[in-house]
């Protein structure tokens, strides 16, 4: 447990970087990141420890209202996916230029994972 939690802990940061990196790409400016914690139980343990991590890479944290009232995300309300993406993800998606979803940074993690969970990926 406590490796599945360093990990997930790790993962997190990369794939939070990644998406604004690959946010700020496709917009061509900075956008304000949406980031969600399930309340879950595992997430309760871990969630200070993440939160502290991405203030340290220097993350500001602002409120929902202040970050959906940015124009880019105007554009993804109408746009229709049946895959669940994240905004630049979608956005590309539709254009027929594929943004990948998970972070190069932690795919050997994910292999890892995905094998220990018994290649299950429900």
């Amino acid at each position: 447990m406590r490796w599945l939690k360093r990990q997930f802990i790790d993962a997190s940061l990369a794939q939070l970087l990644y998406d604004q990196a690959s946010l700020v790409k496709w917009f061509g400016r900075e956008v304000p990141g949406i980031a969600l914690g399930h309340t879950l139980p595992f997430f309760a343990e871990i969630a200070d420890t993440v939160l502290a991590r991405l203030v340290a890479a220097g993350v500001t944290i602002i409120p929902l209202e202040k970050a959906v009232a940015d124009p880019a995300y105007d554009e993804v309300g109408s746009t229709a996916s049946s895959m669940f993406l994240v905004l630049q993800q979608k956005l590309a998606d539709a254009a027929g230029t594929r943004i990948p979803v998970l972070s190069p940074d932690i795919k050997g993690l994910h292999r890892r994972i995905v094998e220990m969970a018994g290649d299950r990926r429900d």
